[in-house]
Order: C-alpha cells, then sequence, then structure tokens
C-alpha cells in the first residue's frame, strides 16, 4: 500500500521582477494552488518529500530532493523586443550548470550548453523548421537572415560560408522539398558520420513518415547526383524510409 500526500501554497513567492503590464500585482498574496511539499510513505514509520518553490509568474523555482539536493531553475522573463533571445538556466544538486537560449519570438531553441561549456546550435527556416544542428566543434551554415526567406539562429553562433543548409561542417541537417511534386519526397534528413572521408547517411521520408511509391523515383534520383557515390543502400520496412549512404568524392 502507498500514500501521498500534497500541500499547497506554503512558501513565499519569488519576485520575478516582470512588470506589471504582464504581472497583476492585485493578485499578489492570494492563493495560487501551487504544490508545493508532496509527502510519500515509504514504509510503516517513514516518509519521504519534496519541495518546491516558484516564482510570482508561477514558473519554478527550486526543488528539493527527498534526499535535500536543491535544483535551482532560472528563467529569463525578459520581454521580447527586437532580435531578442531568452536565455534560462537549471543547476543541479551537484552544482552543474546548463542553458538554453531561445528565440523570443518563435520561442525555438538557438543554443543548449552542457554542464561542461559544450553548445550545440540550431538554425531554422523561414518557417521555424530546424534546418541545421551544429554539434560541438561544427559551424553553422551563414545563411541569409533578412527578407522573405530568412533563417534563424544565433547571432554568436560559430559559422562558415555556404548558400543551402549543410554546405558548412554540421553533423546534422535537414532538406524541406517541394511539395506535390512526383518523385521527390518531402523531408531529407541527412547525418554525417564525422569519418574524414565525407561518408554520411541521407534518409528519406515525406509528409507521414512514409515512403510508399515514391521509393524507386527518390532511389534513382540520388544514384545520380553530382560529386557523389552511393556506398551502400538499405529500403526497410514499406512504409517507414529509405536509407542511401554516401561518399563525397570532393572531400578529400
Amino acid at each position: 500500500m502507498t500514500e501521498t500526500s500534497y500541500r499547497y501554497d506554503e512558501f513565499p513567492l519569488t519576485p520575478s521582477r516582470r512588470p506589471s503590464a504582464v504581472l497583476d500585482p492585485t493578485r499578489a498574496g492570494t492563493p495560487r494552488g501551487n504544490v508545493t511539499t508532496i509527502v510519500e510513505r515509504v514504509s510503516a514509520t517513514r516518509s519521504v518529500s519534496t519541495e518546491t518553490r516558484y516564482f510570482d509568474s508561477g514558473a519554478t523555482h527550486t526543488v528539493r530532493d527527498p534526499k535535500g539536493g536543491v535544483t535551482t531553475h532560472a528563467p529569463d522573463f525578459s520581454l521580447c523586443g527586437p532580435a531578442s533571445t531568452l536565455k534560462s538556466s537549471v543547476r543541479n544538486p551537484l552544482g552543474h550548470l546548463v542553458s538554453t537560449v531561445t528565440d523570443c519570438a518563435s520561442g525555438v531553441v538557438l543554443q543548449t550548453t552542457d554542464a561542461n561549456g559544450r553548445s550545440k546550435y540550431t538554425q531554422y527556416d523561414f518557417l521555424a523548421r530546424p534546418v541545421e544542428t551544429a554539434d560541438p566543434g561544427d559551424v553553422l551554415t551563414a545563411l541569409p537572415q533578412s527578407g522573405p526567406a530568412a533563417f534563424t539562429r544565433l547571432a554568436t553562433a560559430p559559422t562558415a560560408p555556404g548558400t543551402r543548409p549543410g554546405h558548412a561542417q554540421v553533423s546534422n541537417w535537414t532538406e524541406y522539398l517541394s511539395l506535390g511534386l512526383r518523385g521527390q519526397q518531402r523531408v531529407v534528413n541527412y547525418t554525417r558520420d564525422g569519418s574524414a572521408s565525407g561518408l554520411y547517411v541521407k534518409t528519406f521520408t515525406d509528409g507521414r513518415s512514409q515512403v510508399a511509391d515514391s521509393a524507386r523515383e527518390s532511389v534513382h534520383e540520388l544514384m545520380g547526383e553530382q560529386n557523389r557515390t552511393v556506398v551502400g543502400r538499405a529500403i526497410h520496412v514499406p512504409g517507414v524510409s529509405i536509407t542511401v549512404t554516401f561518399k563525397d568524392v570532393s572531400v578529400p
């Protein structure tokens, strides 16, 4: 038999310093319905508890686990402005810090930094679809950030020249093909394997992650790509995916 009990609104709220335009000061001190303590019975004579404290905006501030370890959340409460980004962080009970930078307007994640200080960057197209992911040591392609088809990335992200996703040294990139054209799949995902020879894998799926009758046309199209040689091919369960492995012969 188990027993769990909940307590609410036990602790003072931490000020978020948000302006009154977005935070109603007249609600200060009123019940919020925030779960602040969860008590779980683990034996007939012993219980453990998890304690959570909040900002006045409703965001989580700290979580104390049953062993007494505290995880601290530091959201960014800034308001959106031109070219604005938001940086939030979480520090675990061991003091390890991870952080995330998001685009304020669209909410997409532009950068994540792990506890070792290693950052991963992501670039998006004008429809907020991810087109490139730069792992630590990679660089994004410096695609245009203005105009009707502008790309979104962190201004401080490492970049190298190029005219389309995948031109720079990235581990993963995605191509979104035209809709409704026979013989073309809607999404093409690329993943380099990190080898010096430039070997990478290209997986084709349509808008429903299915291959159906476009499989033959897709493989035929790829076999004729310039500067590339097919070194392996696997057609998986029908309706799932096609994977074609290439060696880019333009890479020494």
